[in-house]
């Protein structure tokens, strides 16, 4: 019989995480396999994925990271960082300030839910299965984003995806944070979700170069009732030369019957 194995109430608060004379490496905080765990009133500043060590004695990370609920699946090379590959529920993400997260090779995120899609089953007269929880009811909220920067990727203050489209996220919710980039190529990233809660945000994007998209959202059709997104204040520049500024791309997909 396959269960789902989840640490249960843990906390992560008031810590300063990394300084200009401390970088770290990756992320500032990464996790996975939690529930009702609260990450809050944190400093995480300086993360640089160029110091991040692999196994053969070299420096390089795909990303960096503030926060982020790590994938498995983005593992690319012998000796990176392992981790479980797994699903958050019920993860607080609040007031903590996120700053100076620079990618050399790869892109630099604030904050990232990154939701496995493996369901695992068996055969036979008696089929069992670990089945994936349908309300998962992450909240970021209250937080400071900033100062995001890539050399040769993109950049994403905020992304809550999964794997693959077997797996839909529900009642995941952003509100009240503060977000300042330069260049962000998508404000908030929201794939495969079942709803979508934007609210009370700050969003500023000064587009240098590059065409960038505000909201980029997966949701069920019809997706005008999936939205829910209000009392947002934007300042989002238009890019230099041809470059273009996209406010939402909304696809839309066929509800499952059960995620």
């Amino acid at each position: 019989t396959y269960k789902n194995w989840r640490n249960y109430g843990n906390q992560v608060l008031r810590n300063t995480i990394g300084s200009a004379t401390a970088q770290i490496g990756y992320a500032g905080i990464s996790y996975n396999s939690e529930r009702n765990m609260t990450i809050a009133g944190n400093e995480i500043s300086y993360v640089n994925d160029s110091l991040t060590r692999l196994g053969n004695g070299n420096y390089a990370a795909p990303h960096a990271y503030g926060i982020v609920q790590f994938s498995g699946s983005q593992t690319t090379q012998p000796g990176t960082i392992q981790d479980s590959v797994g699903n958050v529920t019920n993860i607080m993400i609040n007031g903590n300030r996120i700053r100076n997260v620079f990618a050399i090779s790869g892109d630099a995120y604030g904050v990232a839910f990154q939701q496995a899609a493996t369901i695992y089953s068996q055969t036979g007269n008696q089929p069992v299965s670990s089945v994936l929880p349908i309300v998962t009811n992450n909240v970021v909220a209250n937080n400071m984003i900033f100062d995001l920067r890539s050399k040769a990727g993109s950049i994403y203050p905020l992304v809550y995806t999964t794997a693959s489209t077997k797996y839909s996220t529900d009642r995941d919710s952003i509100f009240n944070n503060s977000i300042a980039t330069v260049g962000a190529a998508l404000n908030v990233k929201i794939w495969n979700a079942q709803h979508a809660f934007i609210w009370d945000n700050v969003i500023q994007n000064l587009a240098q170069k590059g065409s960038y998209t505000n909201y980029s959202l997966q949701l069920p059709r019809p997706y005008s009732s999936a939205l829910s997104s209000d009392y947002n204040l934007f300042d989002l520049r238009q890019p230099t030369g041809t470059a273009t500024t996209t406010f939402a791309v909304i696809q839309e997909y066929d509800k499952r019957a059960s995620s």
